[in-house]
């Protein structure tokens, strides 16, 4: 089971309008004028990552109490970094001072003028660039909605940029978690630790990574539009609501209705007495549906444990 972004048919929309916006723009390697920009916060606590972090042993008496556990306080210490990523280079790393509220004159004065636009001017020179804003709350602020254009040459503003998508920015879904496994890998004594550890491991991450995963902006653009439009292909096709027979079932395989676009899905197996067949909520099953061996579905779907294929 996977955790998703919730969107609004609204947000759909816009997020298809966007990417397609997007992809005209920055095709033909444009996309390497982009500084991804992005803010996170880091604590001086270890982090665990369940999905991935694993102990191979016989006997778990035989561990250590340090190696079962993490520490956990309310409220550690913390540090909120900003930075930015282009192809295949990256800003320095900025701290945000402890205390300091982010307004309009602190983002555009410390993090505009003072850092990005000198690290971007020694780094692309006369070369056109473009500064990507971070969809933060500090940055869709009035005055910065237009303030950044004079700053930079380019800019893709908050207005532009797709909605709810962390999974097209290059330091949310790949830098920021690389950065975190290293630092927070063992617990800090103070941030000041903290900071000397995060320098020095954003140094350490490789170009190569780094222009990896800025180039997969655009294949992540491409994706983001073909998902958009499938879900909204079968969304209007009314095919796709008929009702299943009890004959559906012949030889542990389900053939479905061939006019019905339910027939994309292929059961494959073995269907015994506890198995039952799963259906996603969008092709809407009918509620009156039985299945041999299977009982009544609930609410108009089918839960399965079978293998199901699109």
């Amino acid at each position: 089971m996977k955790q998703r972004q919730l969107l609004t048919a609204k947000n759909k929309s816009m997020r298809l309008e966007r990417c397609k916006a997007m992809l005209s723009r920055f095709t033909n390697g444009r996309h390497k004028q982009i500084v991804f920009s992005d803010e996170k916060l880091f604590t001086v606590q270890q982090v665990l990552n369940k999905q991935n972090h694993r102990i191979l042993a016989t006997d778990k008496s035989t561990l250590p109490e340090s190696t079962l556990r993490i520490s956990r306080t309310q409220k550690p210490a913390s540090v909120m970094i900003w930075a930015g990523v282009t192809a295949p280079d990256r800003t320095p790393l900025i701290f945000i001072p402890q205390g300091v509220k982010i307004n309009q004159s602190v983002y555009r004065q410390s993090i505009l003028e003072n850092a990005s636009k000198p690290w971007a001017q020694s780094h692309f020179g006369n070369d056109l660039w473009v500064f990507q804003q971070d969809s933060a709350q500090l940055t869709r602020l009035k005055p910065l909605k237009s303030g950044a254009r004079p700053i930079f040459p380019g800019v893709i503003s908050s207005e532009e940029w797709p909605p709810c998508s962390p999974d097209l920015n290059p330091l949310d879904f790949s830098i920021w978690s690389i950065l975190e496994e290293r630092v927070n890998a063992t617990p800090h004594r103070s941030v000041e630790v903290l900071k000397s550890t995060l320098l020095r491991e954003w140094s350490n991450i490789l170009d190569e990574h780094v222009c990896a995963s800025v180039d997969s902006f655009i294949v992540r653009l491409k994706s983001c539009i073909k998902t958009v439009h499938q879900a909204t292909q079968r969304k209007s096709t009314n095919s796709c609501y008929e009702t299943i027979s009890q004959t559906s079932l012949q030889g542990g395989m389900a053939s479905l209705h061939p006019r019905s676009q339910l027939d994309r899905l292929l059961v494959a197996g073995d269907i015994g007495d506890k198995d039952v067949l799963y259906f996603p909520q969008e092709y809407q099953v009918s509620k009156n549906v039985f299945l041999p061996r299977m009982g009544k579905d609930h609410a108009g779907k089918v839960m399965c444990r079978c293998r199901v294929r699109l």
